[in-house]
């Protein structure tokens, strides 16, 4: 049975091998959370699973939703807005080609759209991106 976790590898390296999205974000892409002291970055969360089952054991596909946002500083949201288009761009129709797997389809499904202020040192933050539907069937 392939690994879960190529899924959400396959995610990060396709959004961190974009030259374009790096330029923008160049504190990198991360699962969950970035470093401390990281100021422009994508972040990628999964927020659900789903396997449907065959007989005898196996895995028909899996079903996965990411949350996959650009977070950057200041009082203009054009660094996260742009980059939010990149990430798009990036993911939708995508190959992922996670080890184990087949792909069969990569869509946004949901938009992201927030601003939040620090409140240690009163810097804003603005979150751009989406909700991501990842459908793989095991090899």
């Amino acid at each position: 049975m392939p690994d879960s976790s190529a899924v959400d590898a396959a995610i990060v390296a396709k959004l961190a091998g974009d030259a374009t999205l790096m330029a923008l974000t160049p504190n990198g892409v991360y699962f969950d959370l970035a470093p401390e002291g990281s100021s422009a970055f994508v972040l990628v969360a999964q927020l659900a699973h789903h396997e449907e089952p065959l007989l005898q054991g196996k895995t028909a596909w899996e079903e996965f939703t990411y949350l996959v946002k650009a977070v950057a500083p200041g009082s203009s949201a054009d660094v996260a807005k742009a980059a939010a288009a990149r990430i798009h761009e990036v993911l939708e129709d995508a190959l992922l080609m996670p080890d184990g797997y087949v792909d069969m389809r990569c869509a946004r499904v949901e938009r992201i759209r927030e601003q939040e202020i620090d409140d240690i040192n009163e810097l804003r933050w603005n979150h751009r991106g989406g909700h991501y539907e990842v459908w793989v069937t095991p090899v």
